[in-house]
């Protein structure tokens, strides 16, 4: 790997900017966008850096379980997502108030990845199990 690699423990990512070197953690990336052979990291503090690092290499080195391509230009952190907006095209409203676009493809899959959240939530609340 080069400048731009991940922490052994896997939680971060040390991105060289300028001369720079940046300790991102996982849980403060809401999206990377796609820009050319660069990618836009977007933090929760309003920050973005700029990489020469494309997604598919992102998708490798982020956790599956927390981050989800899509689109095929983002990664969103799922935990970041405020609202799925489904219409003629769909969009996801992320915490930031920015909207990404969602593949109409991936609406399924992105809805699986929340639906254990909802059955735990629910478990909770109604002391009722769902098999």
């Amino acid at each position: 790997m080069d400048s731009e690699t991940l922490n052994l423990k896997g939680m971060t990512l040390l991105i060289t900017h300028g001369k720079r070197t940046c300790v991102i953690r996982h849980n403060e990336i809401i999206y990377i966008k796609a820009d050319g052979n660069y990618s836009q990291i977007k933090l929760i503090n309003a920050s973005q850096f700029s990489v020469c690092r494309n997604l598919k290499e992102f998708q490798y080195l982020l956790e599956s379980s927390c981050f989800f391509r899509c689109q095929k230009s983002y990664i969103v952190n799922i935990s970041y997502i405020k609202e799925i907006i489904k219409g003629k095209k769909s969009w996801l409203l992320m915490v930031n108030g920015e909207t990404i676009p969602l593949a109409r493809r991936k609406f399924s899959a992105l809805r699986l990845l929340f639906k254990p959240n909802l059955y735990n939530t629910v478990n909770t609340i109604n002391n009722t199990v769902y098999t």
